[in-house]
């Protein structure tokens, strides 16, 4: 079976530093045992997703000529 791995990255961060402080996360151990906790065989995808607070608008990085 193959496994995606789908991160709320707001909740993901600030829990992580909770936690971890300044260590870094091996990510690629984290995601083989993410995949062998599902009974996978391997990872398909990682997505890490992230929002806008509401009120904000986002900031433009391309300008159009």
């Amino acid at each position: 079976m193959r496994v995606a791995i789908f991160f709320d990255g707001k909740n993901f961060h600030s829990g992580l530093r909770a936690t971890a402080g300044t260590a870094r996360l091996d990510y690629p151990k984290l995601a083989g045992w993410l995949v062998s906790r599902a009974a996978g065989e391997s990872l398909w995808g990682a997505h890490y997703y992230t929002g806008v607070e509401r009120g904000e608008e986002p900031k433009e990085t391309d300008q159009e000529p």
